[in-house]
């Protein structure tokens, strides 16, 4: 039944997880779609604590036809869900598709991820050295009703076109960069953000030293905090929670729409985008991108 929301332990998850191993756990393609999935990970019958989480799971990474689509770190995906409300819970890593924290369900839904309409969908995770991790794989589901179900079993091309004008922008990707800051004080270092997706939802600089940012796009300033509290109070009445040492630059929680996303075109242009960012020494900081990409869409049955 369309709508029923099912909380299920993935049948086709490992049953047996070695030390420094990388198992592959394939996602079940008739569960219709699937909001978030939590990697659930003990030790000894204990619930790991997010250090241990992030220290004994050293990546996870989705997979479409055997090729990787996107690698995450814990840290960074709990920083994350931090960010948009969802509190660390012991034991659980968990990566949420459906952006549940919009403001409507048509928001939120449209990022869903539905397993059937892509190409073999698995999740390879990367294991530390911990001593016997036992990890379990579970999904929260919304059925799909039959003709949903036959929509995506033979026109998996035809759904996803549907769904893109709906507003799916496809599944979110982390991007890490490295930003070399060249001056400090009261000379801006100048961060020339080049990518590939075409949409973005969020720039997050990371640094303790990063007084101030702006951003200008097509050398138009469209974003001006000289301050890291003017941009929380901004993230904290949209109903976000700002991470220390994090300058959230997310248009989506600012303007508190999934339409405030950052397109890369401008009709047949590109939308260039300069960062200039203030520090107090030269330290250099890091810069995590949430960015969308489609994955390979199974063909129609047919052609």
């Amino acid at each position: 039944m369309a709508g029923f929301k099912e909380y299920r332990r993935n049948p086709k998850s490992m049953s047996d997880v070695a030390t420094n191993g990388t198992p592959v756990v394939n996602f079940p393609t008739a569960v219709g779609q699937v909001d978030y999935m939590d990697l659930i990970h003990t030790l000894a019958g204990t619930e790991a604590t997010k250090a241990q989480v992030e220290a004994n799971i050293i990546s996870y990474e989705l997979m479409f036809g055997g090729d990787s689509f996107g690698v995450y770190k814990p840290a960074n995906t709990n920083m994350l869900n931090a960010f948009y409300g969802r509190a660390f819970e012991p034991g659980y890593l968990t990566h949420f598709f459906t952006e549940e924290w919009r403001q409507n369900t048509a928001e939120a839904e449209a990022s869903a991820f539905i397993p059937g309409l892509f190409v073999d969908p698995a999740l390879r995770i990367v294991l530390g050295s911990a001593a016997s991790p036992a990890l379990t794989h579970w999904l929260q589901t919304e059925g799909l009703g039959a003709r949903g179900r036959q929509a995506v079993n033979v026109q998996p091309e035809a759904v996803t076109a549907t769904l893109e004008k709906r507003g799916f922008p496809g599944l979110i990707k982390h991007l890490e960069q490295h930003v070399d800051i060249q001056a400090s004080g009261t000379t801006e270092t100048d961060f020339f953000f080049e990518r590939s997706s075409k949409v973005i939802r969020g720039w997050h600089f990371q640094g303790a030293n990063i007084t101030g940012i702006r951003m200008l796009v097509d050398d138009q300033e469209v974003l001006n905090f000289s301050s890291k509290r003017a941009l929380d109070v901004k993230l904290e009445r949209r109903g976000f929670v700002p991470q220390a040492n994090v300058w959230s630059i997310v248009p989506e929680a600012l303007a508190g729409s999934a339409l405030a996303h950052f397109r890369k075109n401008h009709g047949n242009a590109e939308n260039d985008v300069l960062f200039k960012i203030k520090t107090s020494d030269l330290t250099d900081a890091k810069l995590l991108v949430e960015q969308y990409e489609m994955p390979p869409t199974r063909p129609n049955v047919g052609g």
